[in-house]
């Protein structure tokens, strides 16, 4: 079965890969810059906003789903949902009280 005539599949440009790899590079030295300053209760927030960055350039172009076609976006979609479930399920669990004679 041969795909090449249904789907033209063609590989990224190499200056994409390099133009992805120096913003997360500039990004860990944003990260680490950032934790030497004390900016209160800021400091999370600020870090997460980095790290949110740096997951959607790495899902974006290293794991090519910006190219992709809509069932590409779905799945990604899909999993990222995933992971929203299991971290507010982990969330519910972890604030939950403490019952004694469990």
């Amino acid at each position: 079965m041969d795909h090449s005539e249904n789907q033209a599949h063609h590989a990224p440009p190499l200056k994409m890969f390099i133009a992805t790899f120096s913003f997360l590079l500039v990004m860990l030295w944003l990260t680490v810059a950032v934790s030497y300053v004390n900016l209160g209760p800021l400091n999370n927030v600020v870090a997460m906003t980095i790290a949110v960055a740096k997951m959607m350039a790495v899902i974006l172009y290293f794991m090519g789903v910006k190219a992709g076609s809509k069932l590409v976006w779905f799945w990604a979609a899909a999993g990222f949902i995933w992971f929203l479930l299991m971290f507010f399920t982990l969330g519910d669990y972890m604030f939950r009280p403490n019952v004694v004679g469990w």
